[in-house]
């Protein structure tokens, strides 16, 4: 696997892991979840991510719900019901 690739499944596996805590929070099934494009600039949160050495903390709206995506080497999502 090239680095890009692996850089490529991390932001893809953030994307994922923010639909799951909403899942989780919501008690709702993944694939029920809304779509985030219309909180969050999906694409721009990937370009993020796959920045090596980046840190950064970014929190948005999404259906009345407010996420908080930490990225440090241990990245951390939350969701917190508003």
């Amino acid at each position: 696997m090239t680095r890009r690739e692996n850089q490529q499944t991390t932001a893809d596996s953030v994307i994922y892991s923010i639909v799951e805590e909403i899942s989780a929070v919501t008690d709702t099934p993944v694939e029920d979840v809304k779509p985030l494009h219309n909180s969050v600039d999906a694409d721009a949160l990937k370009r993020l991510v796959n920045r090596s050495h980046s840190e950064f903390r970014l929190e948005f709206p999404h259906n009345g719900l407010q996420v908080v995506v930490e990225c440090t080497p241990d990245t951390e999502i939350t969701v917190l019901e508003e």
